[in-house]
Order: structure tokens, then sequence, then C-alpha cells
């Protein structure tokens, strides 16, 4: 299992070849999340981000951002999980790879 990314105690986890996690180590719990509408393993440029704010709501989000790198040019594509509604839902709008620059870093 890899750890890709932290918020306020929650730890988002990828387990080999196509499984979503969110783990909350404080309670020794964790969550299988179904995968993105498109979930392309092989042929996608792709980033998961969490986002988790305990002092706002007990739920958080997950941002997934995909681009098709075999084919320079085609947009980014967000997907937005609610782990209110356990839900994912595509962004209507696409965007340009330059708007995602450092973006896995924030």
């Amino acid at each position: 299992m890899e750890f890709w990314q932290s918020c306020n105690g929650l730890l988002l986890c990828n387990d080999h070849p196509d499984k979503l996690y969110v783990y909350n180590p404080t309670i020794n719990q964790g969550k299988l999340l179904p995968l993105p509408h498109v979930w392309v393993p092989n042929r996608a440029l792709k980033v998961v981000a969490i986002d988790f704010d305990p002092t706002i709501s007990q739920h958080y989000k997950l941002v997934y951002t995909h681009q098709d790198f075999t084919r320079p040019g085609t947009p980014v594509h967000v997907e937005i999980y609610s782990s209110e509604t356990g839900v994912w839902r595509a962004c209507e709008r696409t965007f340009q790879l330059i708007s995602f620059v450092a973006f896995d870093y924030v």
C-alpha cells in the first residue's frame, strides 16, 4: 500500500492496481472508495488529492484530475468525491494542463 497524501490526520492511500482508501490512523479505520468514473491506469496522467477540515465538517472530499497523455494537448478533466454522498461527480468544465502546475504539492 502507498500513502499518497495526508490532510488534517486523514491519509489517502492506494493499493495497486486500482484501490483507493482513506485511512484514519487515530481510530485505526480505513474505507475503500469507489474509483472515479474515468480511471485509466496506464494511459492517463492522474493526481488525487484529499481535502479535510474537521473544524468545518466531519466529511472529506477528494479531487481527481486526469489527462490522456497519449494525446498531447487534451484537456484535464476533474472529478470530485464527497464522503457525505459517497459518489464521484464530474466537473463540467475542463482545464489546460498548465492550470495544474504543482497541484499535487499544495
